[in-house]
């Protein structure tokens, strides 16, 4: 039979030698995460484009070189999605299943697209884990609970969270595994960099994003606002996994990183 084409450019054919290796990982990953409490979630290949600007930010590099962009017949602007966050927090939100009950904890497994340089193993269709769990279910349900929120509330709700990632069974382990076999394998050191980087960074500037269009945050800049938020909590989760007995030292720390924080960018400015 004459061969009509080949496959496109970074992308790969998953054959049925192959096939049986992806549907092992998947039924342990699938199995774990049921086991923890979590429910998978499907959503669309591509959304509306600015989706994907609000969510990852407009200046960086996904947005600018990477997306797989077009306009439809009628004018819209659609991207095959480059990461997973941002469509499971759009579908949370467009179906409030944050009222169902909290928090709301998904996973999925899915392909994403992004138009990267010719690298050895790196494709442009590429399939992924993740797992996702959301307190108040949607960007705009917590920028209005942030809004409306006292000072020793925030500061409360702040502590659940921090002390729900540290000492969650599932997460707690999934993290120290990564942390330390990043270094010895590339795919999890991406998956790594995904969960912990990419991911909390990509929700977090979509709900800052929310909160600087209504008027509740400040800042001419959401991508920095975000990392100054982000980043020294991820570092006290780190303190702490390394060093357990500092977490009184940690959750002092955190608290002053929230109210230093809302000074700043929040609601008395």
């Amino acid at each position: 039979m004459a061969l009509i084409t080949k496959k496109v450019y970074g992308a790969e054919d998953v054959l049925p030698k192959e096939s049986y290796k992806w549907q092992f990982i998947e039924k342990i990953m699938r199995s774990q995460a049921k086991a923890y409490g979590f429910k998978e979630i499907r959503t669309p290949v591509f959304e509306h484009t600015e989706l994907f600007q609000r969510g990852v930010g407009d200046t960086t590099d996904v947005v600018q070189k990477e997306m797989y962009t077009f306009d439809t017949k009628g004018g819209t602007s659609i991207t095959l999605r480059p990461e997973g966050t941002a469509g499971v927090a759009r579908a949370l939100l467009e179906h409030a299943i944050y009222n169902d009950g909290l928090p709301v904890k998904t996973f999925y497994f899915e392909s994403c697209y992004r138009y990267e340089k010719k690298q050895a193993n790196r494709y442009r269709e590429f399939h992924q884990f993740g797992i996702e769990v959301f307190g108040t279910g949607s960007p705009v349900a917590d920028a209005e609970i942030y809004k409306g929120l006292p000072e020793e509330q925030l500061l409360k709700l702040g502590r659940q969270f921090f002390l729900y990632f540290l000492h969650d069974d599932y997460n707690q382990k999934f993290r120290k595994m990564l942390t330390l076999e990043q270094f010895h394998d590339e795919d999890l050191a991406k998956i790594y960099s995904r969960i912990y980087v990419d991911d909390p960074l990509s929700y977090q500037g979509m709900l800052f994003g929310f909160m600087v269009t209504s008027g509740i945050l400040k800042t001419d800049n959401v991508q920095i606002m975000t990392l100054h938020f982000y980043a020294p909590i991820y570092y006290l989760l780190t303190i702490c996994d390394r060093e357990p007995d500092r977490e009184p030292e940690a959750l002092k720390l955190l608290d002053e990183h929230i109210k230093q924080f809302d000074r700043i960018y929040g609601r008395e400015n």
